[in-house]
């Protein structure tokens, strides 16, 4: 039977050869470090599958849990760490990289992302989606709002309740209260709309 060679740290491979103490005679050799593995992992399956006494399964507990305690972290992490940093290994000695162009997107990183010129140009950009937003651009859709088409929409049905003889105080009421009401609300929604369309550009 082929052993697979110990690949994990000695803490880990000693864990798992602990465990291997475990694993039933009848497991074949090329297995029988996998099932190790699989235990400590706690796998239900696996577990179930190889039936332990209760002694048997204390003692398992008792080698995951020196483990864990040792390395401040659950048994499932813990492999899976392992595994990645031996993939690690294995691609450090046969994988070389050539230099890498910087990308628009990298270089652009790498000046708001600056340790003395990302603060300045945070707030620079913040200033520029408020001036914009509320002072500028924003300012002239919410009067256009507000007079053009609120104001509209005031005038033509105050004409039109005026030619239909409604009482004054309900056309005050309807115009001014209701309409004018509504449109003092209506007239921050381009301010608004702008805002956060600046905002999830900058996103």
């Amino acid at each position: 039977a082929v052993v697979p060679k110990a690949c994990f740290a000695a803490d880990v491979e000693n864990s798992i050869s602990r465990m291997t103490e475990f694993v039933p005679s009848e497991v074949p050799g090329q297995l029988r470090r996998w099932y190790a593995i699989k235990m400590i992992e706690r796998d239900s399956v696996v577990m179930n599958k190889l039936n332990l006494s209760a002694a048997d399964k204390v003692s398992v507990e008792g080698i995951i849990k020196t483990l864990e305690t040792a390395r401040d972290d659950d048994s499932e992490s813990i492999i899976t760490n392992e595994r990645y940093e031996y993939i690690s290994s294995i691609l450090k000695g046969c994988l070389h990289k050539s230099g890498r162009k910087l990308t628009t997107s990298d270089k652009v990183d790498k000046i708001v992302t600056n340790r003395w010129l990302g603060i300045p140009i945070f707030l620079l950009v913040m200033w520029a989606v408020y001036y914009l937003s509320v002072t500028t651009v924003g300012t002239f859709m919410t009067d256009w709002t507000n007079d053009s088409f609120v104001g509209g929409i005031q005038g033509a049905v105050q004409g039109w309740m005026e030619g239909g003889g409604a009482n004054p105080v309900l056309i005050d009421c309807i115009v001014n209260g209701v309409i004018g009401g509504v449109g003092a609300v209506l007239g921050f929604v381009p301010q608004m709309a702008l805002l956060f369309l600046l905002l999830s550009i900058l996103e």
